[in-house]
């Protein structure tokens, strides 16, 4: 089992991140363009691209849903047709800023920042229609995939807001950190410790163990003589969550598999270098495994049940965004390198 470079294309500007769905990947640059491509066996082939101004966007009901942010014209809201790139409709938002898109069924979501309040602006997918507009009590904020329920974050602690109701639940947390959910689940992190949310209390708490990196670095030549420690302590990134484990990359290159009904730590993999990356990556599911872009310039296919490495692929440079899985076991990764696809082979 091996994992090789499928493609690589170079759109001639940095992406943000990449989304999926059906045989449609859309990524945006960093430019704020939005770029569509088919997905076949080979190569993906570019559909359509805009010119600029968008700053996030979600996939939903065959559109593609942006903000946009023009000089003179403020933020709007523009559902783009998913095959042929064409404006459906659009409809203006009264924003300083507009933070991210969700979409999830028939509905899309911004969360934006409203005469200095953090709001949660609803649309229908089709036409665009409003369909009203939340207070959101914090500065950080991601919308569950299902669409029952937001969560927001900040340094404080989590709130769950249900979007079907007036369901409304606070839970304490110290310092901040990254968001995943299943269903009624948030696993977040504080510190070193990673940490699981459910209806408004915290239902399991689970430290990471640090890494001892000296034998590491004096493998790969980075360790000075005057070292005598080299350990780092935990820094959980966001977890890809499966049916019955999470799976939590670390900045020391580490990826920590816990039980989600009991938060017991499973099993540690460990990168093979010594991490040079400023961010975490964000790993994916594939089938049975687990693609994890590591801290080490690293992609790493690791069997989701046991954490043995099966492969890994170099990737000539940090990268720090969200492994993105495609149909016949590929992987997407956007970034300044431009969209690479990596397939599991053998």
């Amino acid at each position: 089992m091996k994992l090789e470079l499928a493609w690589h294309l170079e759109p001639h500007t940095p992406l943000r991140f990449a989304r999926a769905a059906g045989d449609a990947l859309v990524a945006l640059s960093r430019a704020g363009a939005l770029l569509c491509f088919a997905l076949g066996e080979d190569a993906p082939r570019l559909r359509w691209r805009t010119v600029g101004g968008a700053r996030a966007f979600a996939l939903a009901g065959g559109h593609v849903v942006a903000a946009e942010g023009r000089r003179g014209r403020g933020w709007q809201l523009v559902g783009y047709g998913l095959l042929d790139g064409a404006p459906r409709w659009r409809r203006q938002l009264e924003a300083g800023r507009v933070a991210r898109v969700f979409a999830a069924g028939e509905r899309a979501h911004a969360t934006l920042s409203r005469e200095g309040r953090f709001v949660l602006e609803s649309v229908r997918v089709e036409d665009g229609a409003s369909l009203g507009v939340r207070p959101l009590d914090r500065r950080r904020a991601m919308v569950a995939a299902d669409g029952a329920r937001a969560w927001t974050r900040d340094a404080d602690g989590v709130t769950e807001h249900a979007l079907g109701g007036a369901v409304r639940r606070e839970t304490a947390l110290a310092a901040n950190g990254p968001m995943s959910e299943r269903g009624p689940l948030l696993v977040t992190s504080v510190g070193d410790a990673v940490v699981a949310v459910r209806e408004g209390a915290p239902i399991w708490r689970t430290p990471l163990p640090a890494r001892d990196l000296r034998e590491v670095a004096e493998r790969d030549g980075v360790l000075d003589e005057e070292d005598e420690e080299d350990v780092w302590e935990a820094e959980p990134g966001r977890a890809a969550l499966g049916e019955a484990l999470a799976w939590v990359p670390d900045m020391n290159g580490s990826l920590h598999a816990l039980d989600l009904a009991s938060g017991a730590l499973r099993w540690t993999a460990h990168s093979a270098h010594y991490p040079s990356s400023d961010a975490v990556a964000v790993p994916c599911t594939l089938g049975a495994h687990v693609a994890w872009p590591a801290s080490d310039e690293h992609l790493y296919l690791v069997d989701a049940g046991t954490g043995a490495v099966q492969a890994r692929l170099d990737l000539e440079a940090p990268f720090e965004g969200a492994a993105l899985a495609l149909p016949d076991e590929v992987v997407a990764l956007a970034d300044g390198a431009g969209l690479r696809g990596v397939a599991l082979r053998g």
